[in-house]
C-alpha cells in the first residue's frame, strides 16, 4: 500500500571538466610525446527535504569529482604519435569512438523523427477507420511504414556502427594523415618542458 508523504525529490546535479597533461612513449618508435586530455563528468545526488539540499549538492559534487578523476587517469584520446603517426594500442577504444560517430547521430535523429511520425500516423489511421477513405488508407500506410522504416533504422545503425569498429585498426589509416593529426594534438616530451620553463 502506498502512502503519500507529501514530500517533493530534490535532485542535484553537478557538472564538471577537467584536463590533464597524458604522456606517452610510442610503442614504434619510442619518441616520448604529451597531449592534453579534456574530459567532463556528471554527478547526481537526492534528498527528500530542503533540509538535506546541501548535502546532496555536496554528494553530487563528490560524484563529479570521482568520475572526472577517473576518467583523466585511466582515460585516452585517438592522439598518434607526431614522428612516425603510430597509434598506441591503449588509445584504440577512443579511435573507435570517434571513427563513424555520424551513425550513432543518425540512429538519435532516427528515433526521434520516428516516434514524431507516430502521432500523425496514428490519426491518420484513426481517421481511416472512421471515414472508410481510400486516400487516409494510402497515407496511414506510408507513415506507417515510413515510422518503421525509422525506428528499425536506428538499432541497425548502432549494429552497422559496432561491426564496423569491432576489428578497426586506427594504424591501418594512411601514415601522413596519422602523423598530421598527431603533430596537430601532441608535442614532444623534450619540447613541452622547454615550453613550461619560459
Amino acid at each position: 500500500m502506498l502512502i503519500p508523504t507529501g514530500l517533493t525529490l530534490l535532485q542535484y546535479t553537478a557538472n564538471l571538466e577537467g584536463r590533464v597533461v597524458k604522456e606517452v612513449q610510442c610503442e614504434a618508435c619510442n619518441f616520448p610525446y604529451v597531449y592534453l586530455l579534456l574530459a567532463e563528468s556528471e554527478g547526481n545526488a537526492a534528498s527528500v527535504s530542503p533540509v538535506g539540499a546541501e548535502r546532496a549538492a555536496s554528494q553530487a559534487r563528490v560524484i563529479a569529482q570521482r568520475r572526472l578523476n577517473q576518467a583523466l587517469e585511466q582515460g585516452n584520446a585517438y592522439v598518434p604519435c607526431p614522428r612516425c603517426g603510430h597509434v598506441a594500442t591503449a588509445m584504440f577504444a577512443a579511435a573507435r569512438w570517434v571513427r563513424y560517430a555520424w551513425l550513432k547521430t543518425l540512429a538519435i535523429w532516427a528515433l526521434i523523427v520516428g516516434s514524431l511520425l507516430l502521432l500523425p500516423a496514428a490519426s491518420v489511421f484513426s481517421l481511416m477507420n472512421d471515414a472508410h477513405n481510400v486516400g487516409f488508407a494510402t497515407i496511414a500506410r506510408v507513415l506507417w511504414v515510413g515510422v518503421a522504416i525509422l525506428i528499425a533504422s536506428a538499432p541497425l545503425c548502432l549494429l552497422t556502427r559496432w561491426m564496423l569498429n569491432q576489428h578497426y585498426d586506427p594504424n591501418s589509416e594512411p601514415v601522413d594523415e596519422r602523423m598530421r593529426l598527431g603533430a596537430q594534438l601532441a608535442v614532444g616530451k623534450d619540447q613541452f618542458r622547454e615550453s613550461q620553463q619560459r
